[in-house]
């Protein structure tokens, strides 16, 4: 069994070791003691700390055991390292999956700072190179790295979808929910939409649907549903994840607008 999970502070010297480990045990192929130093420095305890008290490490369980860490900030991906023991077995392009699946629903790009031993994996995902940056350490010696960017829009593939969620809004802060969801940012409605089964056409479009219209198979579902409805899907590859996604990093304040969802499974894609 294998799951990503948010680290806690508890987490800290496994979190710690896992960097430390990885760095120590390959980047001394590809840089001088300088360059390694440095890095071992960069991802420090403390920092480790501050990362995790912001919510934005999170730790791969492998069969009960921490295997790879990864860390966000904003669309900047800062953080991926697996046990050297483990490396080579999928579990950093694992971690890649998970941290842009959480920059893209806020962000239409991530960005990273390409060390040479993960390059090539950054590559192979589609990451392409935006700035070419040198930075000193000691004794004169200089890092030489670059900056990396990838477009996170999905392709009409990837929104093929095999679950639902509809959650109903509070009656009584339908015209809160209104005015919060228009002050969402476009990229954050990727995957989300929203439907008034009163004003039917007033819909807020996804990616590859026509402002205005509802998805297809989703009318049928919601005549059921009173007031003011809010829905995702979620994707193949994420099968599951969708509601545990929303309530872990959404909107705090949009959450409290609402009821809890209904479950509703389709086989279809919009």
């Amino acid at each position: 069994m294998k799951e990503y999970i948010l680290a806690k502070t508890a987490d800290l010297d496994t979190v710690f070791n896992i960097v430390q480990n990885s760095i120590k045990s390959t980047y001394p192929k590809y840089y001088p003691k300088e360059v390694v130093d440095f890095f071992c420095n960069l991802h420090s305890r403390e920092n480790i700390l501050k990362d995790i008290e912001c919510g934005s490490v999170g730790i791969l369980i492998v069969e009960g055991k921490c295997v790879g860490t990864g860390c966000y900030k904003g669309n900047h991906i800062t953080r991926v390292c697996v046990e050297p023991e483990y490396q080579g077995n999928g579990f950093g392009t694992y971690i890649m999956n998970r941290l842009e699946e959480k920059i893209a629903k806020k962000a239409s790009t991530a960005v990273l700072d390409a060390s040479l031993p993960a390059a090539h994996l950054y590559s192979s995902r589609g990451y392409k190179t935006v700035e070419h940056c040198k930075y000193p350490v000691e004794n004169n010696v200089i890092l030489v790295y670059e900056v990396m960017e990838k477009e996170l829009t999905l392709t009409r593939k990837e929104k093929s979808f095999i679950e639902m969620k509809i959650f109903q809004v509070k009656p009584d802060k339908l015209e809160q929910f209104e005015t919060k969801i228009e002050e969402m940012a476009e990229n954050q409605l990727k995957c989300l939409g929203c439907i008034s089964l009163k004003y039917f056409k007033r819909f807020y479009t996804i990616d590859g649907i026509k402002l205005g219209e509802p998805p297809r198979k989703l009318t049928k579902i919601v005549k059921c549903v009173k007031y003011y409805s809010f829905w995702e899907f979620d994707t193949k590859e994420n099968y599951g994840k969708a509601i545990k996604a929303f309530f872990d990093d959404y909107n705090k304040e949009l959450q409290k607008l609402l009821i809890a969802p209904f479950d509703i499974n389709l086989g279809d894609s919009v």
